[in-house]
This record gives structure tokens, sequence and C-alpha cells, in this order.
């Protein structure tokens, strides 16, 4: 432990006055890697694996300091029992990632470049929800010290949090994700005004979103609101019918709450993105895990017409053929 102590302290003075060979490192949780997974759904008496994984390494990492969400305080009855494991090589662990100071996992050779799994917390799940989030540690906080020699340290953004049982957690700083706005008396606002928070991962650029509707009236959707020179509508394709929202000359390097108004009550519906030239749609709700709605997995879209409605409206369209 000594020794390990000497290396950071040493490793903090390097780090004042260079930085580190991984200047874009990413941390976040996944259930299944490398499929970065952040949202899982278990039964009841299975073991919940929650490895902690950095991505984005130039060089590759020796140490990792973080802390955990305490779930066996924070979300009793959730899990019966939980152990931790550090992944990297001739692993050094001090500290406990579930108390206040949190832990430092070590090495003793380089891993990475690329993605690495640093650690996994085994966790006995019985029922109920929770979120396993990922903070700062008490003394070192979100400290990657690299492969130099000395190591030089570095400082990770948050990807992903790592949701159980449906929960809805907070967002992380990187990666994309979609929410919607809140139901009921918390948000007197909705309906009519539904919108979509679609935060993009660092260096991305978005070119198209959109959402899965049930209303074929245009005339119900109002008050669009979209980025300068975007497009936006209604679409019909094979996988049904779409509010779409399509870039202009450029697409956009930031997040972007998309939104629209309609006087229907809300219903649950799938959302795209296109993060990519070319072949568009890249990313897609239904192709996900099933997840928290409204937190990453579907977003609230407005009903479609009645069954009434809908006999009346085919009844004008055939007299006026």
């Amino acid at each position: 432990m000594r020794a390990l102590t000497v290396f950071l302290i040493t490793a903090a003075v390097v780090a004042t006055a260079n930085a580190g060979g991984n200047p874009e490192v990413r941390c976040y949780v996944d259930f299944d890697p490398p499929n970065k997974m952040h949202m899982i759904s278990p039964e009841a008496g299975t073991t919940v694996d929650a490895y902690i994984c950095l991505d984005a390494l130039e060089m590759g990492v020796t140490c990792l300091s973080f802390r955990l969400t305490d779930v066996m305080s924070e979300y009793p009855g959730v899990f019966s029992s939980h152990s931790f494991e550090n992944l990297l090589l001739g692993g050094i662990t001090v500290g406990d990632p579930f108390s206040y100071s949190g832990v430092t996992v070590c090495g003793t050779e380089c891993a990475g470049p690329g993605g690495v799994c640093v650690a996994v917390v085994h966790l006995e799940y019985v029922d109920g929800e929770c979120c396993i989030e990922i903070e700062d540690h008490g003394d070192f906080p979100r400290w990657v010290v690299d492969c130099n020699d000395p190591g030089q340290v570095d400082f990770y953004e948050i990807g992903w949090h790592g949701s159980v049982g449906g929960a809805c957690c907070p967002l992380g700083e990187n990666g994309l994700d979609v929410r919607c706005e809140p139901q009921g008396s918390g948000n007197p606002s909705h309906p009519p005004t539904y919108w979509y928070d679609v935060q993009i991962g660092f260096m991305e650029v978005m070119y198209d979103f959109r959402v899965r509707v049930y209303d074929p009236n245009p005339d119900n959707y109002t008050n669009w609101v979209a980025p300068e020179e975007w497009t936006f509508g209604l679409e019909q394709d094979e996988d049904g019918l779409w509010a779409a929202w399509h870039h202009g000359p450029w697409g956009s390097y930031h997040g972007f709450r998309f939104q629209f108004d309609h006087p229907n009550p809300a219903t649950w519906g799938h959302w795209e993105y296109h993060g990519y030239l070319g072949n568009p749609y890249t990313v897609r709700s239904a192709d996900m895990p099933p997840g928290a709605d409204g937190c990453g997995y579907r977003v609230h879209v407005p009903e479609g017409t009645s069954a009434a409605e809908q006999t009346t409206w085919g009844t004008i369209k055939a007299l006026y053929r």
C-alpha cells in the first residue's frame, strides 16, 4: 500500500506539468462488455455483473480511481450481497468502491490501448430497481494513470451509469442518450408539448432524428422545434409513420431538444438516430435490450386517432375520390 501511495503522489507531481497519454478517456458501467450495455433487467436470484470500463485509451492504463453508489444502503433490498474484483493484471486494490473515499485499482502492467474493463462488481439480485453510478474518488477524483514511467494522469469523463431493473438513471457526460418529457402533475404543459432531449457523444455528429408516431394528420403537429436550417415533418416507410428531423447543410455537433405540440394523450414509441453519413438511423431503440421507458429506451409520442375518428376520416376520403 505504501508503494502505491508513493506512486500516486509521484503521478500527481507529474500531472501538474504534463497531460497524460489518454486525453479523451471515458469511464462507464457495462453489463455485457464489450457491448456497452448500460441497462439490465435481471431475474430474481441471479447475479448481476457490473463492469467498470474505460474506452478511448490512446496509450493504456495502469491505475484508475473512482467511487460507486453504495447500492446496499441506498437501495436496501435490491441486492442480498456484493463483492468487488480488480481485473488488472497483478491487481493492486486500495480502498472500497462503496465507501466515501472510493477505491484505486492498479495493475503491474499496462492495459490497453483501446477499451479495457478494469474491475467488476458482482451483485446478487433480489428485486426492485437501482442505479449504479460512477462517482468521484475522495482523494484522486477521476484519475486515470497512463503507462508512462513515471505515470502521468488524465481525468476521465463519465459515459454511462448502470441501470438495474428499469431504473431511470442520471445522464452521463458522453455518449448517445434520448430522454422525453415527464408525465403527470409534475409537467402541466404536457400535453400538448412533446420533447426529446438527444445527447450525443464526444466528436459525434448528429444528422437525423425521428420518433415513431401514430396520428397521420399533419395538422395536429404544430410548433416544431429543430436546429437551425434543419427540416422536419411526418414521413412514412415500411416500419411505420415517423415525426422526423433532418439535417441542413451541416449536421449538429451538439445535443438538442427536439419538440412539437400535439393535442392527443401520450403512448410509447421508439426512436431512431442517424449519427454517420451514409446509411441512416444507425442507432435504433427497437434494437436495444428493453430498458426504462422515457429514460433512454422508448419515448412519449401522441396516440393515434380513435376508431370512430378513423371511420369518419375514411368515409370523408371515400367521398372525395
